[in-house]
C-alpha cells in the first residue's frame, strides 16, 4: 500500500499497529480515558530531559544552590506538562458520523464529532489517518462545545470500504510529550461503481416480461395532467379532490382521479451491453441509471443472477448502485494498519 508524507519510525508503526488490532472498532460514541490514552516524551522532551541531566551534573559539581533550584524546578514543569498533555485528550468523547455512499473515484469524507464535557477548552488536538505521518486536522475545542471534523481518503474500487485506523493525539502545552490514541471505525462505506463517461445513449426496450397493456399502465401514473374518472373516497384524499356536488345529491362521497404520464420504462440489460470488461460494463450501467434518475423515466436493472424490477426514486436508485457495487461478490475493502 502506497503511503504518503514522511514515514513514522518503525518501532511507532508497529506499536500502533498493536494497539489498533487489539482496540474495539468504533461504533457508537466512546470516551477517552486512561486505559485509552498512551503518552511518549516527544525528540523536545528527551532532549529537555537530556539538558536537565547535564545541568545537575553541573550542579553537583560546583555545589550551587541556585543551579540545583533551577534543574528541579525545570523538573517540576515538565513534571506538570505530563499531566497537562494527558489532560487535553482525557475524557474527550467520539462519536462517528454516518457517511452516504460515494461514486468511485471520488473523494470519501468521513466525518467524526469531537464532544468537549468539562469546563476547560482543548488545544491543538490533531487527527489523522493512521498511514499518514502528517494529521490532516488541527483544531481546538471550546468549553462544553462540540467540533465536526472530516478525513478525506481517495477510494478507487467498488464495494463495501473500510477506512484505516485514525490517529488522535496532541502535544499541547510545552510539546514535550506526546498523548495520542488509535481507533478504527466499525461502520463500512458502500462505494458505488464509476460512471463510465457520457456518449452511449439509454436504450430503448421496455423492460422484457410486461404485455402491451401493462407497459402502458407503467408509463401512466398517478399526477394532475388529466382526468380520468371518479373511485371510492379513501382516508387522507385531499378536499379538493373530493366530488362535493354527488354527496349533496345523495350519493356516495368520491374523489377524483388524475393521471400523469411518464416518458419511459427502461430495462437495463447485462446481455446488451457492448462492454466486454466487467468493470466497463458496470461502469456504463451506473451512467444509464444516473441519465435515467435525471430523465424522470421508471427502469429495471438485469444482471447475471439478478433482476430488479422496474422503478424510480432515490431509494431504487440506491437499491440497483448498490447491486452494481456489489456484483460479482460483496467484496469489502479493508486497509491495513
Amino acid at each position: 500500500m502506497k503511503r504518503t508524507g514522511k514515514v513514522r519510525f518503525s518501532w511507532r508503526r508497529r506499536f500502533d499497529a498493536w494497539l489498533a488490532a487489539r482496540r474495539p472498532e468504533l461504533g457508537t460514541g466512546i470516551k477517552l480515558s486512561h486505559r485509552r490514552l498512551y503518552i511518549v516524551p516527544t525528540r523536545a522532551g528527551l532532549l529537555f530531559a537530556l539538558v536537565l541531566l547535564l545541568m545537575l551534573a553541573g550542579a553537583a559539581n560546583y555545589g550551587s544552590s541556585m543551579a540545583f533550584a533551577l534543574v528541579f524546578l525545570l523538573l517540576g514543569v515538565g513534571i506538570n506538562a505530563i499531566w497537562l498533555t494527558h489532560a487535553n485528550l482525557s475524557g474527550l468523547i467520539i462519536e462517528p458520523v454516518p457517511e452516504l455512499p460515494v461514486f468511485a473515484g471520488q473523494e470519501l469524507k468521513i466525518r467524526l464529532r469531537l464532544e468537549n464535557p468539562d469546563n476547560r477548552r482543548r488545544s491543538a488536538v490533531h487527527c489523522g489517518w493512521y498511514d499518514e505521518s502528517d494529521p490532516q486536522i488541527y483544531l481546538q475545542i471550546k468549553a462544553l462545545m462540540s467540533e465536526t471534523l472530516a478525513l478525506t481518503r481517495a477510494v478507487n474500487t467498488r464495494g463495501w470500504y473500510s477506512p484505516p485506523a485514525i490517529h488522535l493525539g496532541s502535544a499541547w502545552p510545552l510539546g514535550l510529550f506526546h498523548v495520542w490514541t488509535v481507533f478504527r471505525l466499525a461502520q463500512k462505506v458502500l462505494i458505488y461503481p464509476q460512471p463510465a463517461h457520457p456518449g452511449i445513449p439509454l436504450p430503448e426496450n421496455v423492460a422484457d416480461g410486461v404485455e402491451k397493456g401493462q407497459a402502458d399502465s407503467l408509463l401512466r401514473v398517478s399526477g394532475n395532467d388529466d382526468f380520468v374518472g371518479l373511485r371510492p373516497c379513501r382516508p387522507g384524499d385531499s378536499p379538493g379532490r373530493l366530488d362535493w356536488r354527488a354527496l349533496a345529491r345523495g350519493g356516495e362521497l368520491q374523489a377524483r382521479q388524475f393521471q400523469g404520464h411518464r416518458a419511459m420504462c427502461l430495462l437495463l440489460d447485462w446481455r446488451q451491453l457492448r462492454e466486454t470488461g466487467v468493470e466497463a460494463r458496470i461502469s456504463r450501467l451506473c451512467r444509464w441509471v444516473l441519465q435515467a434518475e435525471a430523465c424522470a423515466c421508471e427502469y429495471g436493472l438485469r444482471l447475471p443472477g439478478l433482476e430488479i424490477a422496474p422503478g424510480c426514486g432515490a431509494q431504487h436508485r440506491h437499491q440497483v448502485l448498490k447491486a452494481l457495487a456489489l456484483f460479482g461478490g460483496e467484496p469489502t475493502l479493508e486497509e491495513s494498519c
